[in-house]
């Protein structure tokens, strides 16, 4: 059984993301996502749109399915809105740089 699950009568549910946000300080879970604190802050304040791999990372960290951390931060699938389209990527520019 993992940390992020209770079990009730062979049931399995799933610790909100809330829950496990108190657990956790925004300083140890920056440090197991590779992030900085003030990220942190202004992703779960609705202030910045985090990477498709940070969300990712943030997930891992906390020990809880990417999908819920995406509904927990209003980043969810719905019938006029795609997620996807939010998310920022992160975008490599590969080529020659010109001879100076």
């Amino acid at each position: 059984m993992s940390a992020t699950t209770t079990t009730t009568a062979a049931v399995t549910t799933p610790i909100p993301v809330s829950e496990l946000l108190s657990a956790v300080s925004y300083g140890q879970l920056a440090k197991r996502a590779g992030c900085t604190k003030a990220a942190l802050s202004l992703i779960f304040t609705g202030q910045r749109t985090p990477t498709v791999e940070l969300v990712g990372k943030i997930a891992e960290a906390l020990g809880c399915e990417t999908p819920a951390l995406l509904k927990h931060l209003g980043l969810t699938p719905g019938r006029r809105h795609n997620w996807m389209g939010e998310l920022r990527t992160t975008t490599v520019r590969v080529g020659r740089r010109k001879a100076a």
